[in-house]
């Protein structure tokens, strides 16, 4: 009996459809870290999006999604991951990445 959601799967709820992070953002909820999730991690992710979530808990996530090699800081490299979510890796010259 399979009792994980697997990421493609999670990636089809509407909700996420859209989102840039989307694929980041099962990888940082899924314990394994493979966006993978159990029924506890989907619970913890819808938890963290909901209205009812602290501001602490809201934050402490969102650095989880931006620190993309989970070393505890937000840097140079973490930031261009970021661009490259939002405006996707072509979109920008290497010239341009570094200027931003």
């Amino acid at each position: 009996k399979d009792d994980t959601l697997r990421m493609d799967q999670i990636l089809e709820l509407q909700e996420l459809k859209v989102n840039p992070f989307r694929e980041r953002i099962c990888k940082v909820f899924s314990e394994s870290g493979n966006g993978e999730m159990t029924f506890e991690d989907f619970l913890d992710m819808m938890s963290v999006f909901s209205e009812g979530a602290t501001r602490d808990v809201k934050a402490s996530y969102a650095f989880r999604l931006y620190d993309f090699d989970g070393d505890g800081y937000l840097d140079k490299a973490d930031l261009i991951r970021t661009i490259e979510c939002l405006c996707g890796k072509e979109e920008l010259t290497q010239n341009e990445m570094q200027t931003v």
